[in-house]
């Protein structure tokens, strides 16, 4: 059953809904904060460090949390599950654990490891909170953060000879207050460095230092599908970068799919853009998401390779923002443009749309605005002139077809600027931005922070 919580002890004043598990957990082991790590790791005498209780999993089992806080600078997974049996780390059910003091780490070789139902705060760690190297890692049904101490909250494999993430699943998850501010743009909720065929579902993301996702430089084959994207300095980026500085070659990320997501109120930057310090990245799409008050605009289409098709501008009238309860109110002309409400299939609920309200076109937020599509009802009245005096099978094929129109103006930045500054090198890397960014992007994290 789907309760609203008020999570307080990572410091976050939030209204959480507890997402439903996706199926029932069944524990072989336990810990507990009032265990022991000589115990026999049992319900009646579980362990008390997640460490030891790492150590013991076999592939198919999975280890259970009873609730309470588990400190340790550094959570490592040293074993593989394998297809179909992967390693689970999870809550006891009906019970929610903290993972605290470190940072989680999946290192190359540590291939299918599941984290579920857990809360992790990586703001005792200076580097990325979940550092993922390996395949198959799943991380579903979590509240991932750093309270905005730490640096990105999840980096997803790494060019600085760590290993390259493959097939991550992250789904269902909450990543609140990721990244350091004093960092400028370098601290994301989720950073895909180096990865091929990840998946990224089901999110929310708020309060990002940076980017709620950053693609860069070698992100490939990235599925980003019905995520909510508020109140991040930026929403999603796609980029890339030449060699020199951090990188021995050119990389560009490519073949990515954005699709079915709310990006909105990103205060620094766009809602969904691309960048390329080096070669330009190739088959990237960008489809059916909705946008709204980026504060440089919603859809950058100065760069290049970010192709754009049948995104709307509009506001998503989410429930209580300010709450972080971004359910969609029924009548938010963004629900039947990502197709479900993803805020409330999190909480175990649905929103019924209704008939969605117009944005005008002389009040699109956000900086320059995007001629998109406009919203449902409007749409509809189009049709309706355009087709008067036609016939029927007529009139329903511009119903149809309205929904998959949209052009994006370009606005186009030309003069650039070089010379971003390097945090892990000190060096300046070779790579250009638009003079008109008041904060330089897009920079790696602190390589020497992976372990």
């Amino acid at each position: 059953m789907a309760c609203a919580c008020v999570l307080i002890g990572l410091g976050l004043a939030m209204v959480v809904a507890a997402a439903p598990s996706p199926a029932a957990v069944s524990c072989t082991r336990y810990a507990s904060p009032s265990g022991a790590d000589t115990a026999a790791g049992t319900l009646s005498a579980p362990y008390r460090t997640a460490q030891k209780l790492v150590n013991t999993l076999n592939p198919g089992e999975t280890g259970c949390l009873r609730a309470g806080t588990y400190s340790q600078s550094q959570l490592r997974f040293s074993r593989s599950g394998s297809d179909g049996a992967p390693i689970t780390l999870a809550s006891y059910p009906g019970e929610r654990a903290t993972i605290a003091g470190g940072y989680v780490y999946v290192p190359n070789g540590s291939n299918h490891v599941t984290l579920t139902e857990l809360d992790i705060d990586g703001a005792a760690h200076a580097g990325p909170s979940i550092q993922i190297m390996a395949a198959d890692t799943h991380l579903q049904a979590n509240l991932i953060t750093n309270r905005n101490i730490g640096e990105s909250c999840v980096i997803l494999g790494s060019l600085a000879g760590y290993g390259q993430a493959q097939r991550t699943q992250i789904r269902a998850n909450r990543f609140a207050d990721c990244g350091n501010r004093a960092n400028g743009l370098h601290d994301h909720g989720i950073y895909v460095e180096n990865s091929i065929d990840a998946q990224i579902v089901d999110n929310l993301f708020w309060n990002a230092a940076a980017w709620a996702i950053q693609l860069y430089p070698n992100a490939q084959r990235t599925l980003i599908a019905h995520n909510v994207i508020d109140a991040n300095s930026g929403g999603i980026i796609v980029a890339g970068e030449s060699a020199g500085g951090e990188y021995s070659q050119s990389y560009a990320s490519t073949s990515t799919t954005i699709e079915y997501n709310v990006l909105s109120n990103a205060s620094i930057e766009y809602n969904l853009q691309s960048w390329w310090g080096g070669p330009t990245g190739t088959n990237n799409l960008a489809h059916d998401n909705c946008a709204y008050n980026g504060r440089k605009g919603n859809f950058d289409t100065s760069t290049g390779g970010l192709t754009y098709t049948a995104n709307t501008v509009a506001n998503p009238l989410y429930q209580n923002p300010t709450g972080r309860d971004y359910r969609l109110s029924p009548d938010s002309p963004c629900l039947t443009i990502v197709g479900y409400d993803t805020a409330a299939k999190l909480a175990g609920t649905t929103t019924t749309p209704t008939e969605p309200t117009p944005t005008p076109a002389d009040a699109t937020p956000g900086g320059t605005p995007d001629a998109t599509r406009p919203a449902g009802g409007e749409r509809r009245r189009r049709c309706a002139r355009r087709d008067r005096g036609r016939r029927s099978h007529r009139r329903r094929r511009c119903m149809r077809s309205g929904r998959r129109r949209g052009v994006l103006i370009a606005k186009v930045l030309t003069e650039r600027a070089g010379g971003i500054h390097s945090k892990s090198s000190g060096r300046s890397v070779r790579s250009r931005t638009a003079r008109s960014y008041s904060v330089k992007v897009p920079m790696s994290y602190h390589s020497a922070s992976l372990r």
